[in-house]
């Protein structure tokens, strides 16, 4: 005989079970939903840090752009041009052919500032008036003059050290032999940084280091102080881990980027670089004039 409370026992628990069965089936739906908005933020995070990474390059494009409008105008006003890197090889090439009558022939390796040049006076009572104005206010650049055949001045990096040599011959070895050895260029960025072994213009990307690294915060107070923070960590952090790969690459390294950062990386600085320019011109930024 069926006890009418054992009746009422199986009708609770079947009321339970089914609340279970609903209260599992809103779990999965939260579940679903929950792993849904997750792949969801993910995918916006990663868009975002594309989106950043993009317009971290297009802003080092816009400023290359402004820069190298400077420079082309400054450039103009002082009568130099720009050259591409074979241009420049096969121009250093030609002056080590030529051969003079006697020591005639003058070089001149300045890696700083012209006013800083040690024997301005020897050069001064080796060339001409004009030839020797031509070099006022020049800074990281070689000359090669002579009365007859002319003057020519290549500004580059300042990688030489300082000469004055007079002879039958122009002394370009200091130049030739650079650029035939083996070495590596860092190009420094935040967030985007490409290291690269060269070696007479033959180069090879080593490695591209990016980073996360959050823009420029438009609002102020509190706010503003919290995200520099953040930022300045970012940076710092991003900045260990290229100065952590450049400390393992074997061979010479040479920087080019903002002082600020080419100060945590192992290496010689040898100035900026315009991201607009091809390789190998960006690493050599050679610059002519003749006169």
């Amino acid at each position: 005989m069926k006890l009418p409370w054992n009746s009422d026992k199986e009708k609770k628990i079947q009321e339970l079970e089914k609340k279970i069965e609903d209260l599992k089936e809103e779990r999965q739906k939260l579940e679903n939903q929950y792993q849904a908005e997750k792949d969801r933020r993910s995918k916006l995070s990663r868009e975002k840090q594309e989106a950043e990474e993009k317009l971290n390059r297009l802003k080092d494009k816009v400023e290359g752009l402004k820069g190298e409008k400077e420079r082309e105008e400054k450039q103009e006003r002082k009568g130099l041009e720009s050259i591409g890197f074979e241009q420049a090889y096969q121009l250093l090439e030609k002056l080590s052919t030529l051969e003079g009558r006697g020591e005639e022939f003058v070089t001149v390796y300045c890696p700083g500032k012209f006013e800083d040049f040690d024997r301005r006076k020897d050069l001064k009572n080796s060339v001409g008036k004009k030839d020797f104005e031509h070099l006022s206010g020049r800074k990281s650049f070689t000359a090669f003059m002579d009365e007859d055949l002319g003057s020519w001045m290549l500004e580059t990096r300042p990688f030489f050290n300082e000469k004055l040599d007079i002879g039958e011959n122009f002394d370009v070895s200091g130049l030739l032999s650079f650029i035939g050895e083996e070495k590596i260029w860092v190009l420094l960025s935040a967030g985007n940084t490409k290291i690269f072994r060269e070696e007479r213009g033959e180069f090879e990307e080593v490695e591209a280091l990016n980073s996360r690294i959050e823009e420029k915060h438009s609002k102020g107070g509190f706010s503003q102080g919290r995200f520099e923070r953040k930022r300045e960590e970012q940076i710092s952090q991003y900045m260990d881990q290229v100065k952590d790969f450049v400390e393992g690459l074997d061979g010479e390294v040479f920087l080019l980027g903002d002082q600020r950062f080419c100060e945590e990386v192992p290496g010689k600085r040898l100035g900026g670089f315009d991201p607009n320019k091809g390789r190998p011109d960006q690493f050599y930024g050679f610059r002519l004039k003749k006169f």
